[in-house]
């Protein structure tokens, strides 16, 4: 079974960073109408479960979501999530108009990183 540790997004709804700990064994997530509220809590499913449709209908520019084990030990390195641009990256890669090192550097992504991305995409199109 595994906790929940730290969330961080960026670009929620498109204008709105947040960071949430859930270190403590209570929290409390409060704001106005339009804060971003029920938006971070569906990001927050979406990354959890795993959810890849709800993540790409989800607007924001970087999410990471970090879990732990019950005995305190990290679950895996926080994967980077594809921003709302990439499927315009994507394109561009495949037909040649932005190198591979280019896009990496573009999208703050190590090669290994955009590699796998550009291997996901092909499977999921064919």
């Amino acid at each position: 079974m595994k906790s929940l540790v730290h969330f961080d997004v960026e670009g929620l709804n498109g204008y709105i960073n947040l960071s949430i700990s859930f270190r403590s064994q209570l929290v409390l997530l409060y704001g106005l109408n339009g804060s971003g509220k029920t938006s971070a809590m569906k990001l927050i499913s979406f990354l959890s479960s795993g959810n890849i449709r709800g993540l790409t209908c989800s607007i924001f520019d970087n999410a990471r979501l970090l879990a732990e084990d019950m005995k305190g030990n990290e679950m895996g390195r926080p994967r980077k999530v594809k921003p709302k641009n990439w499927p315009d990256i994507y394109e561009k890669c495949i037909s040649g108009f932005l190198s591979k090192n280019e896009a990496s550097k573009l999208l703050s992504i190590s090669p290994k990183t955009l590699n796998r991305w550009l291997k996901e995409e092909k499977i999921r199109n064919n």
